[in-house]
């Protein structure tokens, strides 16, 4: 008896495991549409500013220049995202630092990113959140939670280069053009993320009446 009620389980969560990015990504209806707003160190939230440019020189020191901080609005009712941008026009890499502000705490992880002639995307980041749908199988995301410095997570980003695209270099984006590039890794991130996304597309502001609202206005 135990042993069926143990494969009935399994097999539950293994279909759940199967199925439930599909049901996400296909049953629910979210727009894909980043719109961030530029906005100076000096006008960020005082932890998220300190964030930013305790990161800077590490990354200036590998070659890579701050492009501009943005603001990319509420993921919930209680928690704004920023990010700042950063390109080596040497190496055509981007690495980007993003910061998720809510009322108890401020995480981030920094990201480094290239893209190649090919179509490949290689992105080596600190994150230590999976995302909830699967990805672009022509995008390699490496997450490495445990590395502490933008010198050591970019150097097994290189490695991973010279792994994964052998032969290739990056792709270097038009200057002046970085954001479009930029925009395009948030409105992927709002795909790998849906259950993120959802608050933000309100799917849910029109209740019944007499229950109360699960957005703040």
């Amino acid at each position: 008896m135990f042993e069926m009620i143990w494969l009935d389980t399994a097999l539950f969560f293994g279909a759940l495991h199967v199925f439930a990015p599909a049901v996400v990504r296909y049953t629910m209806r979210f727009s894909a549409h980043c719109n961030p707003n530029e906005i100076s160190l000096d006008d960020l939230p005082e932890k998220v500013a300190t964030l930013f440019r305790s990161h800077t020189p590490e990354l200036a020191n590998l070659g890579f220049e701050l492009l501009g901080s943005y603001d990319c609005g509420n993921l919930t009712s209680e928690t704004q995202r920023y990010i700042a941008y950063f390109c080596n026009r040497t190496t055509n890499d981007i690495a980007s630092v993003s910061t998720v502000v809510t009322p108890r705490k401020t995480a981030s992880y920094l990201e480094f990113s290239s893209r190649f002639p090919n179509g490949l995307i290689l992105e080596t980041n600190t994150n230590s959140t999976l995302p909830l749908t699967p990805g672009n199988p022509a995008q390699r995301i490496f997450r490495f939670p445990k590395i502490k410095t933008s010198q050591a997570l970019y150097r097994v980003h290189r490695q991973l280069m010279e792994k994964y695209a052998p032969g290739l270099w990056p792709q270097a984006e038009p200057k002046g053009e970085e954001l479009q590039r930029f925009t395009r890794v948030i409105e992927n991130y709002v795909r790998r993320y849906p259950d993120q996304w959802l608050w933000v597309h309100r799917r849910w502001k029109t209740r019944p009446p007499g229950e109360r609202p699960l957005y703040r206005s």
